[in-house]
């Protein structure tokens, strides 16, 4: 009977102590499933030198990896948002400068317009020069102070184009610096 109660003894105490550390296992791995990974395992638990101290090494192990796979996952976030503003920013001065370009486009436009208008102007005025010739041979005073006139508003029509072509020129410039 003696041996009965002390095999019951031994028994209770082996179960007590096998079921403690797996019931703190189950705790710890309950904690772990629900995102908590500031939680750790008793040292006595992963110094323990049998299999439930091996299964809660394992355990430790797993949760400081996890934690250092959130911690990169965080710091990845981090970048790709910093990225992100960056590509925003840059997405902006690109709109900017293609608004830019498309008013100084309308600008050389209207100056080219412009410049066609004093071309048929000029056209006419020579047709003019043309027929004056023709009816007053005699009066070159006039004829001389008319083409004056004509060659004054031709250069400054030549000028003009000049100054539109070197505008022309530099936008396109900016515009490749900013597609590179």
């Amino acid at each position: 009977m003696l041996a009965l109660i002390f095999s019951i003894i031994v028994t209770l105490f082996m179960g007590t102590k096998i079921s403690k550390p797996l019931v703190r296992l189950t705790e710890f791995s309950s904690a772990l499933k629900e995102g908590n990974l500031s939680i750790q395992i008793d040292a006595n638990l992963i110094q323990n030198r049998t299999e439930i101290g091996k299964l809660a090494s394992g355990f430790e192990h797993m949760r400081l990896n996890l934690q250092s796979l959130v911690d990169d996952i965080q710091k990845v976030s981090k970048e790709v948002l910093s990225s992100s503003h960056e590509l925003e920013g840059i997405s902006s001065d690109t709109v900017t400068a293609g608004e830019n370009v498309s008013r100084n486009v309308i600008e050389i436009a209207k100056g080219a317009s412009e410049q066609a208008e004093n071309t048929e102007s000029g056209t006419g005025d020579v047709i003019k020069l043309g027929q004056l010739i023709e009816e007053n041979a005699s009066s070159s005073e006039q004829v001389t102070s008319i083409v004056t006139g004509i060659i004054d508003a031709m250069n400054a029509s030549a000028s003009s184009a000049k100054a539109l072509y070197q505008i022309a020129s530099q936008l396109n410039e900016r515009a490749n610096k900013f597609s590179l």
